[in-house]
């Protein structure tokens, strides 16, 4: 007597693969990278369509459109959930008399929860993209300080690596900085946001030496006493998070630790020394 193969899906289970061949649709296609289909992905996104929102490997997504990125951001990286939630809990208490900047802002992200968490904070938000920080400055409550001045005020204005103090720094620096996914794009600004902001990338060797000037600016934007705080990912090219601490230490930087870290995921505080 003949045997049969044993069924290992369902009818219904068919038609929809079947279909999915027929029609040829994306998600399908999205299974299995090669060579075709990172040309066609190439070609997705030289046509702007909407299929870039399909796939989750570069160079998918419209990173530059600033709705967009606030959009997707958890989604399509969702440990930046838990990193923001972290980078928080990792800050000292910061009240009315403390001035906080906010470096690489973006859409607000790391201000909101921050103001969230201290909302008599002076925060300062910082970034060269007019689009994103107008967005940020929406998403924050208009809280006052004590005289009657607003908690938020805002600067655009590119950072460079390059050892100077940030933008809006006084003489006696800032008590706290936050760069939250800020360093590693201000060293090496990625593709969509190069020329976005006509920003020039770098790659290779000048990348550690582009930590290493960021880290001396910001040493020198923060008051004695005051921290810095960065939360990031590692990747290619870029420190890992043990040679972030030796370029911090080299920068000056004291108590210096990681808070949390999760993958390539990471948190990291840093403390300007009082003498």
């Amino acid at each position: 007597m003949a045997r049969t193969l044993p069924r290992l899906v369902s009818s219904s289970t068919a038609r929809w693969v079947a279909l999915a061949g027929v029609v040829g649709w994306p998600w399908r296609r999205s299974r299995h990278v090669g060579v075709s289909h990172c040309e066609a992905s190439a070609k997705t996104v030289a046509e702007s369509s909407w299929t870039r929102n399909l796939l989750f490997i570069a160079p998918s997504g419209f990173w530059a459109d600033d709705y967009w990125y606030d959009l997707q951001m958890e989604r399509r990286l969702p440990l930046t959930r838990d990193l923001l939630r972290e980078f928080i809990f990792a800050l000292p208490p910061l009240g009315a008399s403390h001035r906080v900047c906010d470096l690489g802002c973006g859409t607000g992200r790391s201000a909101a929860a921050l103001q969230a968490a201290y909302p008599m904070a002076r925060l300062t938000l910082v970034d060269p993209d007019e689009g994103r920080l107008s967005l940020a400055r929406r998403k924050l409550s208009e809280a006052e300080a004590s005289d009657g001045s607003s908690c938020v005020s805002c600067i655009a204005a590119a950072v460079h690596a390059d050892g100077q103090p940030l933008p809006g720094s006084l003489p006696e620096g800032y008590d706290c900085i936050l760069a939250l996914q800020a360093v590693r794009h201000i060293v090496a600004p990625p593709p969509h946001y190069a020329a976005k902001l006509q920003l020039e990338t770098v790659a290779g060797e000048a990348i550690c030496a582009g930590y290493a000037r960021m880290f001396a600016g910001l040493y020198a934007s923060v008051k004695p006493g005051g921290h810095v705080f960065i939360g990031d990912h590692v990747v290619h090219q870029h420190p890992g998070v043990f040679q972030h601490c030796k370029l911090l230490e080299a920068a000056g930087f004291t108590d210096i630790d990681v808070a949390w870290r999760q993958n390539d995921w990471f948190v990291i505080g840093a403390r300007r020394p009082v003498t």
